[in-house]
């Protein structure tokens, strides 16, 4: 049953999202986004509820959260969202054949059409962020990478609305060279910076405040939850 209401949202988020954002209803939009969020049950708040925090899903990453908070969180609803709903967005904005201007690991481009619609992106999910608070008041958004295209003006937005934007990075192994390249790319990245950043490891705490998407005081060592 639970399988099927999720290919029904799916569906809906599929053909309703981009009709939304293309003649601006705010309002309809907020409403399906309220509709896309599901209790994480497994850290239910043993409390009253005093914070919501919107999870942008990713496995490995709700997993992480699942076992930091399962003893530990008096008063905090969780709330998963699929990371899917603001690429709808971001696709009505940008479609698909854009995407070989951009990638998870590189954002920038020197197309100004494509960078002028990153901003449109940006600005729309402004208004969208603001009207949806009024309906449904949350605290925070929760994410697992800092580099999901769809949620770097995401994050932009959030900090214009001075609404938290967690990252909870799951940790990257991979090659002194490979590593000197992303550093490099994430200096040159229209990134925004985040709220806070928790990592795995010193190493990539350091990495990461080299890049300069994150002020030293904003990166957090928590090690592995599920160790």
């Amino acid at each position: 049953m639970y399988n099927l209401i999720l290919i029904l949202i799916n569906n809906v988020n599929k053909i309703f999202i981009p009709l939304f954002v293309k003649y601006k209803m705010f309002n309809l939009l907020s409403f399906l986004f309220i509709l896309n969020l599901k209790k994480i049950t497994r850290i239910a708040p043993k409390k009253k509820i005093k914070y919501r925090a919107i999870v942008l899903y990713r496995s490995g990453g709700v997993d992480d959260l699942i076992e930091s908070q399962k003893k530990y969180n008096p008063n905090i609803l969780y709330l998963n969202c699929n990371r899917v709903f603001f690429k709808h967005i971001f696709f009505t904005f940008l479609n698909k054949k854009s995407h070989r201007y951009f990638n998870d690991n590189d954002y920038t481009s020197r197309n100004n059409e494509i960078n002028n619609l990153k901003i449109k992106y940006k600005n729309f999910l402004i208004t969208f962020l603001e009207i949806l608070k009024k309906k449904y008041a949350f605290n925070i958004f929760i994410g697992f990478n800092y580099g999901y295209f769809a949620e770097i003006e995401l994050g932009k937005a959030c900090n214009k609305l001075k609404i938290p934007f967690l990252i909870l990075l799951k940790e990257r192994v991979t090659t002194e060279l490979h590593n000197k390249y992303l550093t490099y790319a994430l200096k040159k990245n229209q990134m925004s910076k985040f709220y806070k950043i928790a990592v795995y490891s010193d190493y990539i705490k350091e990495e990461l405040i080299k890049s300069n998407i994150v002020d030293k005081e904003s990166v957090v060592v928590t090690g592995c939850s599920r160790l």
